[in-house]
């Protein structure tokens, strides 16, 4: 999304996964915060709602990404990467099982790990 250069992509892609993470964790902590208390199944709730919104705006990101091919428009020679529809499902059956499950788990650990400071 950010460089056409196939190397770089893979580091600068990753990195921005990890500060994703981080940022994403931050969001985590601030709802856990303010309502007092954390537990597994909270964070297991927020992990599926986080999944869930993910899902439903992964159709959007032929809009965002220059690499991703409209729906409506097909591939291009700059837009080759197929879109990914709705709820990501031209990438597979299993791509909405497997989002959902990962953020269960990132709920679920940050639910079960993270301790709120006493009010």
């Amino acid at each position: 999304m950010f460089t056409a250069d196939r190397h770089k992509s893979v580091i600068l892609g990753l990195g921005l996964y990890w500060v994703g993470g981080w940022l994403f964790a931050f969001v985590y902590v601030l709802i856990f915060t303010s309502l007092g208390f954390s537990s597994w199944w909270l964070g297991g709730i927020l992990g599926l709602l986080h999944g869930a919104a993910l899902l439903s705006c992964m159709h959007m990101l032929s809009h965002i990404h220059p690499r991703i091919a409209n729906e409506y428009d097909g591939p291009s020679r700059t837009r080759r990467i197929e879109p990914p529809g709705r709820f990501g499902l031209n990438y597979g059956p299993r791509t909405p099982l497997t989002t959902l499950l990962a953020q269960l788990v990132y709920g679920l650990i940050l639910g079960s790990f993270y301790q709120p400071p006493p009010q």
